[in-house]
């Protein structure tokens, strides 16, 4: 058994994602779905699962193994529809975080280069793309909004932390934070967006 490294709720249904490493708890390179009737996998021979998602409405499950997205369609077994290959420059770079929003239009990939990708769904339309230099943390969609939240930094002691706003229907960047807002004047870290 390996590590988890992705965990996501909807409804009853509970999917898991992971593999590798020295510990051996947890999955095997495997997306795994539960429900209290169920359980379905899907085991990948390469690379463990760093990020899954479920589409809000929809029975699809969307898994990222490396620079890949797979997108399933979920019944008696994982049924893959699509596959989005990234345009990742570094090997060691992988998908770090899916996203859905909260009406399934729009889906934020973050890659662990401080890239993210904004998508229409279900076309997979690029609606923008962001190439960052520091390492994104986090993404979130206000609830029944046109808000996306991605919060990135750099795990040094001269951090750049920031928290980006986009918005989704003007499709650009409303504004930024950045990790010298504090009252004390010292760096702030941003970690997570809700």
């Amino acid at each position: 058994m390996f590590p988890i490294f992705t965990v996501s709720c909807l409804d009853d249904k509970l999917l898991v994602g992971g593999g590798g490493g020295a510990t051996k708890a947890g999955v095997t390179n495997t997306l795994k779905l539960y429900n209290r009737e169920f359980e379905i996998s899907k085991t990948f021979k390469q690379d463990a699962v760093m990020a899954a998602t479920f589409h809000p409405f929809d029975k699809i499950v969307l898994g990222a193994v490396g620079a890949k997205v797979k997108i399933y369609k979920v019944g008696s077994e994982f049924e893959l529809l699509k596959e989005i290959s990234l345009q990742i420059t570094n090997e060691i770079e992988f998908v770090k975080k899916l996203v859905f929003s909260a009406d399934g239009h729009f889906l934020i990939v973050l890659v662990s280069d401080g890239s993210w990708t904004l998508y229409e769904w279900p076309l997979l339309r690029k609606v923008h793309h962001y190439l960052g230099k520091i390492e994104n943390f986090d993404a979130s969609f206000v609830n029944n909004s046109n808000i996306l939240i991605v919060t990135a930094g750099m795990h040094l002691s001269n951090r750049l932390d920031s928290v980006t706003i986009y918005n989704t229907e003007k499709k650009d960047k409303s504004f930024e934070i950045t990790n010298d807002l504090s009252y004390t004047g010292e760096k702030c870290d941003f970690r997570g967006a809700r």
